[in-house]
């Protein structure tokens, strides 16, 4: 996981891996916007799991723009079941994010 400490979680019964960020408030889950099939997207998606801004439920939050040490992200605040470990931990609101301005690195979703 490139030096970092990486967990295998799900979002709305989809399946994701990412850094798990002790410095970060939030749960965040990529999007491709080639589509997950796509060129470079079908190796990252099955690497680090892949959403769509539809999946989820409406969080009521407006959208977002997050900056970051490796780059910034517009970000819609979805909500959804989370499971961890294969136990449900209920319904929480986590982070799509949608356009990727990346400064180097790639750590997948963020948990």
């Amino acid at each position: 996981c490139g030096g970092g400490f990486c967990v295998d979680f799900a979002v709305g019964g989809r399946r994701f891996r990412g850094v798990a960020d002790t410095g970060s408030p939030f749960i965040l889950v990529s999007t491709c916007a080639e589509g997950a099939q796509a060129g470079s997207c079908a190796a990252y998606c099955r690497a680090w799991g892949c959403t769509t801004p539809s999946a989820g439920e409406a969080s009521g939050l407006e959208d977002t723009d997050e900056m970051f040490a490796a780059g910034s992200a517009r970000v819609v605040w979805r909500r959804a079941g989370l499971g961890l470990g294969g136990v449900g931990l209920g319904n929480v609101t986590y982070g799509t994010m949608m356009e990727v301005e990346s400064y180097g690195g790639n750590g997948g979703g963020a948990f």
